[in-house]
């Protein structure tokens, strides 16, 4: 049992095997969907793409990395609420209004259909901030793709390869806030993660998942509740087997939901509000826990688990 949407899909899908024919057809099943869907948005964002390949493939002079930032900097967060007061000498002005209206429109009408084509929302939220521009269309087209795929029964495992993918190739080191990007070593290295390619990296991962060695021994039955109703619930469906209980709350007053929300997010498609330099989902999309609120009400959570 975990409340966080990630680790139900990322526990599920240990509980699938797949050899490689059948990942072989996942992999096909996707992939016109997935180059249809990635020419879509090429259409909208094509200026900001020849933009950014032309400073991934540019070099690195001092001046050539700090230009860069400045890119990013600019040519980001395409948001209703949120205007660019000017633009630089690396994303006109002009540029960015022109794009950034355009989408901030087309957010507004997906925020009232999730479902609605093309799927944007890694683009829109985290391009130049947590991915390449590129590397966010990649991610926004493997979403629909694979959400459009004939895979059925193995839709987690292919949700799980994506996750992975895309935790592998973004800017990091973490989702809580985007990468700092003041020294030519860390442009450098930002620069190096957006030149992976998301789609390459989904691919590897599919690669690998007939090599995995997965245990179906035992029933696996993953629930989203609170620790009250998934324990009763455990209690009732293991009456006649022994049994036990792996306990591991949170352990400070961090939200940790902030280092995971890209995944959530992305999981959910619902193009929620954000907030702060981080960009997390709004305060009404966190799970709320006793066990990292005050120190008493931690500790009387704790005995009431030791109790129950």
């Amino acid at each position: 049992n975990d409340t966080a949407l990630l680790a139900n899909f990322l526990a599920r899908s240990h509980a699938i095997i797949a050899t490689e024919s059948e990942v072989a057809t996942m992999l096909a099943s996707i992939e016109q969907p997935y180059h249809e869907h990635l020419s879509l948005l090429e259409k909208i964002f094509g200026g900001a793409l020849d933009v950014e390949e032309s400073f991934l493939l540019g070099g690195l002079s001092p001046d050539h990395l700090e230009r860069y930032a400045r890119f990013c900097s600019t040519c980001t967060h395409f948001v209703p609420g949120v205007m660019r007061d000017s633009g630089s000498d690396a994303w006109s002005r002009n540029s960015d209004v022109e794009l950034r209206q355009h989408v901030n429109q087309l957010v507004l009408e997906r925020r009232r259909d999730h479902d609605r084509v093309p799927f944007l929302m890694a683009t829109a939220y985290w391009a130049n901030c947590y991915f390449g521009i590129r590397q966010s269309l990649e991610v926004d087209s493997l979403c629909y793709a694979i959400r459009q795929s004939s895979s059925g029964e193995f839709s987690d495992l292919m949700q799980a390869a994506f996750l992975a993918a895309i935790e592998a190739c973004s800017s990091g080191p973490h989702f809580a806030q985007p990468p700092t990007m003041r020294s030519e070593q860390q442009i450098r290295r930002v620069m190096k993660k957006r030149s992976e390619s998301v789609l390459a990296e989904f691919k590897n991962r599919m690669a690998v998942m007939p090599l995995r060695p997965v245990r179906k021994k035992h029933q696996l039955t993953v629930t989203q509740l609170p620790w009250t109703e998934a324990l009763d619930k455990f209690a009732i469906e293991t009456v006649a087997v022994s049994r036990g209980v792996y306990v591991d709350p949170p352990y400070s007053r961090l939200q940790y939901s902030r280092f995971y929300h890209v995944f959530d997010s992305l999981l959910r498609y619902d193009y929620p509000e954000t907030i702060g330099a981080g960009r997390v989902s709004e305060l009404s999309k966190r799970i709320p826990s006793r066990f990292d609120s005050r120190l008493s009400t931690a500790s009387s959570e704790i005995d009431a688990v030791v109790q129950a």
